[in-house]
């Protein structure tokens, strides 16, 4: 068990010193590589209490798609932290009742780990339903049943997210390549292919002189 503890407590130093250098950096792109560390260090502590699913899910869903798209989106975006600190200023009402807010859950959450509870499944005492030890097959069964509905529904939010996030990225500029599938769709072998007959040592460049 000390192993354990100790494993616990190094994960979760590291968790909350890469989450504090999120929204302590400067650079946006520095600030999403620590929110991968974080979701990674998140995943082993989900691993020590026996949790493998949420350990994958955290890892594939939030590490390997939900942080690249906000890198991506960073880079794209070209943000300047000057329009974010007046956007914050004007909305610091806001931004405070969010802060109480998280410290009140922040207490709770400390205040109830400090007193007896049920007891938790960890990776030595896993938890058992109907005889089954895999928790994997659990939330599947729970997710797919009793949750379908709330289920799907967070793969249509999804769904626009990604839409929205395609929306935000698109730019209309003449120095920007894009598709034009009507003039593909167009073409005819006489505009597509051009037949030339190219001398022996003239090279590419007697194509373009044609």
């Amino acid at each position: 068990m000390i192993i354990y503890d100790l494993l616990f407590y190094v994960f979760a130093a590291l968790m909350i010193f890469s989450a504090v250098g999120v929204v302590s950096v400067k650079n946006p792109v520095y600030s999403v590589l620590l929110l991968i560390f974080t979701f990674f260090n998140a995943a082993a502590i989900f691993i020590l209490l026996g949790a493998e699913f949420l350990a994958m899910a955290m890892i594939i869903v939030y590490a390997g798609a939900i942080a690249v798209l906000f890198l991506f989106v960073v880079m794209m975006l070209n943000i300047k932290t000057s329009q974010i600190k007046q956007c914050a200023i004007s909305h610091h009402k806001l931004l405070i009742s969010v802060v109480v807010l998280l410290l009140a859950e922040l207490i709770a959450v400390i205040y109830l780990s400090l007193h007896p509870q049920p007891e938790i499944a960890t990776s030595q005492n896993p938890l058992i339903i109907d005889g089954l030890k895999d928790n994997t097959y659990q939330l599947g069964f729970v997710f797919y049943t009793k949750y379908v509905y709330l289920f799907q529904i967070c793969g249509v939010i999804l769904f626009v997210a990604i839409i929205s996030s395609i929306i935000l990225t698109f730019r209309n500029s003449k120095n920007i390549k894009k598709q034009d599938i009507n003039s593909q769709m167009s073409r005819t072998k006489e505009s597509s292919i051009k037949l030339a007959t190219i001398k022996t040592g003239d090279g590419v460049n007697a194509i373009h002189r044609k």
